[in-house]
């Protein structure tokens, strides 16, 4: 009759506790990397927190992440100070389904960080969402 207790409490705690709630689902985002023109960056490496592995940018520049993770990306071959005066530079700004720029999302690079640009009249839209990284740099973005 003990076991009987035993395996009826143990299946009502599993049952139970089951259905004290859903488990929450996160919401997963997605943005995109353009260029100053709105051309896509397709196929940059990137891998956020909830990730086991690397990823790439599809070819329109998505890539998706849930609220609150930072993830990084892998630069190599591109050139993104252009506040060196190359003309080799390579912006890359992070827009949403409407290509409006997404300012204020921190990022840090090896030798950068602070927030992407929100952009202003004089600039706009060339530094809405844009931030600077060295050529063939790895950086984390806070989002």
């Amino acid at each position: 009759m003990q076991k009987i207790l035993i395996l009826l409490s143990s299946a009502f705690l599993i049952f139970g506790l089951n259905a004290c709630g859903d488990p929450v689902e996160e919401e997963l985002y997605t943005l995109f990397l353009v260029d100053e023109k709105g051309f896509s960056y397709g196929g940059i490496p990137y891998k956020c927190d909830s990730m086991r592995t690397w990823e790439r940018t599809a070819s329109n520049g998505e890539f998706s992440f849930y609220l609150d993770e930072s993830c990084r990306f892998d630069f190599l071959g591109l050139n993104g100070n252009y506040n060196d005066g190359s003309v080799f530079d390579e912006i890359i700004r992070i827009v949403d389904y409407a290509e409006n720029g997404k300012g204020g999302i921190d990022y840090a690079c090896i030798a950068f960080s602070g927030t992407t640009y929100y952009g202003d009249e004089f600039f706009a839209p060339y530094h809405d969402g844009s931030f600077e990284y060295n050529a063939d740099d790895q950086c984390r973005f806070y989002l």
